[in-house]
């Protein structure tokens, strides 16, 4: 070691000499320094990691690198990811994307989209999220529990009377002529013949098609399909133009949507609804 470092020779980069010592001492891995007449080492810089002597790496995509960091880069969390280099803190790993899921340590970039069924709006770690969560607040904190087998971010399962498709942010109403009977449902299901849903709706029942009228599948309003002129129709729940009977004999009907009574007298009035 003589010949590599002989009395009186400047202390080579990547170690120190504190005095007093017969040869120069080698950083450790979580320290560095690039200069000679070193007399201690530094912490390897925040942003880098320090396996070599003397030279701090930029910290891995995926990875964070606090002030100090050796060969125990900290990867992003469950939740998070770090697409770029050179993070020093967890707050820097970026909350999983609306509509997509985290579901890996030290990830690039988010794992896929979120079920259909299931909604992700932001850090989410799964891609079925039950909504039973622990939620992550932007930005993350260390305090956060992403080992504990618990859900990160916000999210949750698609309620009745909504939809959501995959990759959803958020759960969509129902659209008009539609209806929502169950939870986790990726599309609404058409209104039932008979009846008429305007909208957000999680059932269909109370709202009957009314006399005068029809109602095929995916109806929307209740005065949608007028029974036509020369035709009523006294019964409600109808679901085709078929439904609507021809005007009886000796009277007329002039309007669409009209409603036909027979009183015990036998006489008929006729009333209607455009």
């Amino acid at each position: 070691m003589k010949d590599k470092f002989p009395i009186g020779y400047h202390c080579p980069i990547g170690h120190y000499c504190p005095g007093g010592v017969p040869e120069p001492i080698p950083c450790q891995s979580n320290s560095q320094v690039n200069t000679t007449h070193a007399v201690k080492c530094n912490p390897c810089p925040a942003g880098h990691y320090c396996v070599i002597q003397g030279i701090a790496i930029v910290c891995e995509k995926g990875f964070y690198c606090p002030a100090g960091t050796g060969r125990d880069l900290k990867p992003c969390p469950k939740g998070t990811y770090g697409d770029q280099k050179g993070l020093y803190k967890v707050e820097q790993c970026k909350v999983c994307d609306a509509g997509r899921y985290c579901g890996m340590e030290n990830a690039t970039s988010s794992t896929g989209p979120c079920k259909a069924g299931h909604w992700c709006a932001y850090g989410v770690d799964r891609p079925d999220p039950i909504g039973e969560n622990t939620t992550v607040a932007q930005p993350l904190n260390t305090s956060c529990p992403h080992y504990d087998g618990q859900e990160t971010g916000f999210g949750g399962i698609c309620p009745i009377g909504f939809y959501c498709p995959t990759a959803s942010s958020a759960p969509l109403s129902c659209p008009p002529g539609t209806f929502g009977p169950f939870p986790k449902m990726p599309l609404c299901w058409p209104c039932m013949e008979g009846f008429y849903c305007p909208g957000n709706n999680s059932e269909y029942t109370s709202r009957p098609c009314p006399q005068g009228h029809y109602c095929p599948n995916g109806t929307v309003d209740p005065y949608q399909f007028p029974c036509d002129h020369g035709t009523y129709n006294d019964k409600t729940t109808k679901t085709n133009e078929t439904d609507c009977l021809p005007c009886k004999p000796g009277m007329y009907c002039p309007h669409r949507g009209e409603i036909l009574i027979t009183f015990n007298t036998g006489t008929f009035l006729s009333f209607h609804r455009v």
